[in-house]
């Protein structure tokens, strides 16, 4: 399977609308100790998220909104949409040194990951094509490290651009880098399923 792209998922005056509640001073960010697994220490840059969707329901005051968003950038991107599970937002601040979070998949079971950039800049996607198999009996950790050794090899590299909705088979394991030209690098974390997919 390979990574789709949608350079205009949301109409400009619902993205806007979409990024000013996302960057506005009333949403809460929480910050993350750690970033999956990786073995190089995060000191450059800082991460924080905010769940808004989980298990399919909302858990935020902007999950409802931001429901409708994800549904709406999934729909024009064509896709068909059966469940939303989760939706998760992401922030990585600049940092002198670009760091690489660890290979990692959001969830352990099959689904899609769908990101939705809200800004340009660095800070890429990196889409490996090392996969989990979700009837393994380990965790998504444990897998990576035993039966792939650790190793992982790039499928292929998103660069940040606000309104882009990238796409791929959540079983791929992949990874975001921070950023080191521009002051965050935000993501809205769609994890969801459709009716056509084949496992």
């Amino acid at each position: 399977m390979t990574v789709n792209k949608c350079y205009a998922a949301l109409t400009p005056i619902v993205f806007k609308k979409v990024k000013q509640l996302v960057l506005g001073v009333e949403t809460p960010w929480y910050a993350t100790m750690t970033d999956y697994y990786s073995a190089q220490p995060n000191i450059y840059s800082h991460s924080w998220t905010h769940f808004a969707i989980m298990d399919g329901k909302s858990i935020s005051p902007l999950g409802d909104s931001l429901m409708i968003a994800a549904l709406s950038a999934l729909e024009n991107s064509g896709q068909n949409v059966d469940q939303i599970i989760r939706i998760r937002l992401g922030l990585h601040s600049i940092g002198p040194q670009q760091f690489t979070g660890g290979a990692h998949v959001d969830l352990p079971y099959p689904h899609m990951v769908g990101l939705l950039y809200l800004n340009n800049g660095d800070g890429d996607t990196q889409i490996y094509n090392e996969k989990y198999d979700s009837l393994a009996n380990t965790d998504t950790y444990q897998y990576f490290q035993q039966v792939h050794k650790g190793q992982s090899t790039i499928m292929e590299t998103s660069t940040p651009k606000e309104n882009k909705l990238i796409w791929f088979n959540g079983l791929h394991y992949h990874a975001s880098q921070s950023p080191t030209t521009v002051a965050n690098r935000v993501v809205i974390n769609i994890n969801y399923t459709t009716k056509e997919t084949k496992w």
